[in-house]
């Protein structure tokens, strides 16, 4: 899959989502082969990283994500934040 596909995949996902994060922040990161999460089995994932807006009041306060994508179904797995697992339960 293209970089800038799986971009719009994640900005995609966010704005459907309500997601106060910062626009034009998503950037593709790599490929995680073998990568074990959640004590599932290892699978590879694209790699993706969003800001966002830990306070609107105060625009310095951003905070990072990943979002992992799994390279197979090409489906958002994971989003990783500084203290949370999100695991995205597929709604198809």
């Amino acid at each position: 899959m293209k970089e800038q596909a799986l971009i719009e995949q994640v900005e995609n996902y966010l704005l459907d989502s309500d997601t106060n994060f910062v626009k034009n922040s998503v950037r593709y990161v790599g490929v995680r082969e073998n990568h074990v999460i959640s004590n599932e089995k290892p699978k590879d994932y694209y790699f993706l990283n969003y800001d966002a807006v830990a306070d609107e009041n105060n625009q310095y306060s951003t905070q990072s994500y990943f979002v992992l994508i799994d390279k197979i179904s090409k489906k958002i797995s994971y989003i990783l934040g500084p203290q949370s697992l999100e695991k995205i339960e597929d709604t198809e």
